[in-house]
C-alpha cells in the first residue's frame, strides 16, 4: 500500500490506473489481480472498466473512509496550495490535533481524501 500511497501523492492529478490500483488494494481480495493475469485478462484494464472513479469524484472517495471514522476536507492556502484531508475516529473534530489522525494534502479534494483513507486504513491494519 506505501507504493500506491506515494504514487497518488505525486499524482497532479486522478487517472482511471490509479482508481484500478485502489480498487485492487481495498475493494476487491488482494492479489486478484495476479491470478485473473495468469488467466490471460488484462485486469487492470478489467478493473478501470469496473471501479469506481475514487480519484477524481469526491462521492466515490468518500466510500474509501473507514466505517465510523470522520472527515474533514479543507484548502487553506499558504505553503500548501493544494486540499487538506483529515480522519480521525472517535472525537470531536476541534480535538483533532490532540489525537492520532490521519492527514494528507493531495493536488485535487478527491486525491487527499484517498490517501488519508489508505493512510487511515494501513494504520488500522499495522
Amino acid at each position: 500500500m506505501d507504493a500506491l500511497i506515494a504514487d497518488l501523492e505525486s499524482a497532479a492529478e486522478g487517472s482511471r490506473e490509479l482508481d484500478a490500483r485502489i480498487a485492487e488494494e481495498v475493494v476487491w481480495v488482494k492479489g486478484r489481480g495476479d491470478s485473473l493475469r495468469s488467466a490471460g485478462i488484462d485486469f487492470y484494464e478489467t478493473a478501470q472498466a469496473m471501479c469506481q472513479r475514487y480519484t477524481t469524484s469526491l462521492d466515490a472517495a468518500l466510500t474509501l473512509v473507514p466505517e465510523g471514522w470522520d472527515w474533514e476536507i479543507a484548502d487553506y492556502g499558504g505553503d500548501q496550495d493544494s486540499p487538506r484531508a483529515v480522519l480521525w475516529h472517535g472525537i470531536p473534530a476541534e480535538h483533532v490535533d490532540d489525537v492520532k489522525h490521519h492527514g494528507a494534502f493531495g493536488w485535487t479534494p478527491a486525491l487527499a481524501l484517498c490517501i488519508a483513507s489508505l493512510k487511515a486504513r494501513r494504520g488500522a491494519a499495522g
